[in-house]
């Protein structure tokens, strides 16, 4: 018959077993609550965002990758000349651009007419040779993207000339709402080559605006940003005029000439397929924004209410954020990756990536649901044991 110090020690067990056994479940469930609110453990800081590029032909590309946010800020850029690239990006919305060229600056030695160089009796070439260069190949890829997780993208590239067009309505105007007549505009695809679309293409990517300030460009399907600028005349006198002035105690009549001065205004906005139109509204910028050619003289204006205006003695400046060749001919080399662009308006364009749970995905949980169930029976084992100790040692000599 158990003794009054067993049926104690018995109680005192049980009573220990099963307030582990609740504190188990409540730890539980308060493992799995958390889960359910996404309150408590927030998603990790970055996301490992890895992409991968088919090309639609088979050249030795270097490849060019950017990632923009919405803001328009440049997060990340990659050169390589493998099709693969990867970013450590925050959760949220990114475009990702791809441009691939390959550019074969001719051969060694050719000849007029595709004749073998013919070579004199030491083996030397005894007619000119000329290099030959041809035409760059270049292909060009996008993606709009949700980032919730760690994800891979897979991107398809394929030749720009291969890349449908579209016409685009940019229209124009001053801050008072008049059209600009004879305005600048300018597009650049975000992350391709410069000017570059292959030879007889129909793409028109500059144009002036017309008296109603309309100008229409035909660019590729892609996210494109568009600027216009425009240097207006200022209205100064043009007759000379004389002024009295004091030089040194003595009263001398100076004649004063004056030049052209012209303000430069700007504006740009971003693209997205499939829309077709885009209105822009003149600003004017500081000089940081300007680029000018050699020989023009330019000054940021005086007073507090234009101290960031750009006064400029030739109107051909050209804003920074365009791409270099605009309004001129000839391609220029690089890739259009600035390290601001337009805020970008994307919509249902984006696609959702490296999905996860409220609180960043199904492993996270399954860890701590797993540490909690070993938790749980660590101290369910351990209760048992001690149980099992107390009931050996409280046991009757045989």
């Amino acid at each position: 018959m158990p003794s009054a110090n067993m049926m104690k020690t018995g109680g005192r067990n049980s009573r220990i077993t099963r307030a582990t056994v609740a504190l188990g479940l409540s730890l539980s469930m308060t493992a799995l609550a958390f889960a359910g609110s996404g309150t408590v453990i927030s998603a990790p800081a970055f996301n490992n965002i890895q992409v991968f590029v088919t090309t639609g032909a088979d050249f030795p590309y270097t490849f060019a990758f950017s990632a923009y946010n919405l803001t328009g800020s440049l997060v990340g850029s990659y050169q390589s000349p493998y099709p693969a690239a990867a970013f450590e990006l925050p959760s949220g919305d990114y475009l990702i651009t791809v441009g691939a060229n390959y550019q074969n600056f001719g051969c060694r030695l050719c000849l007029s007419g595709g004749a073998s160089p013919p070579s004199g009796g030491n083996g030397t070439v005894t007619e000119p040779s000329y290099p030959i260069y041809y035409q760059p190949k270049a292909e060009y890829g996008y993606q709009l993207v949700h980032v919730a997780g760690p994800a891979t993208i897979n991107i398809n590239t394929q030749n720009i000339s291969a890349i449908p067009t579209t016409s685009v309505t940019v229209k124009v105007h001053f801050v008072n709402g008049t059209a600009a007549a004879n305005a600048s505009v300018s597009a650049s695809i975000v992350g391709e080559w410069y000017y570059w679309w292959g030879s007889g293409t129909k793409t028109s990517m500059w144009g002036q605006t017309d008296q109603n300030g309309v100008a229409i460009l035909t660019i590729p399907v892609a996210p494109a940003v568009v600027t216009a600028w425009d240097w207006v005349k200022v209205p100064v006198p043009s007759n000379a005029s004389t002024v009295s002035t004091d030089v040194g105690g003595q009263t001398v009549n100076v004649t004063v000439y004056w030049q052209p001065t012209y303000i430069g205004l700007t504006a740009s906005g971003m693209i997205l397929p499939p829309q077709d139109s885009l209105n822009l509204t003149l600003h004017y910028e500081e000089i940081s924004n300007w680029v000018f050619p050699a020989g023009v003289e330019y000054s940021q204006a005086q007073g507090k209410d234009s101290a960031n205006a750009t006064l400029s003695d030739q109107p051909t400046g050209v804003p920074s954020g365009a791409s270099p060749g605009s309004g001129q001919s000839g391609n220029s080399q690089g890739y259009y990756t600035p390290s601001q662009i337009p805020a970008i308006q994307a919509g249902g364009e984006l696609q959702s990536v490296g999905q996860q749970g409220p609180l960043g995905g199904v492993l996270l949980w399954a860890m701590v649901g797993g540490t909690v169930v070993a938790v749980t029976g660590a101290a369910i084992a351990l209760s048992l044991a001690r149980r099992r100790r107390a009931n050996g040692s409280s046991a009757p000599a045989g």
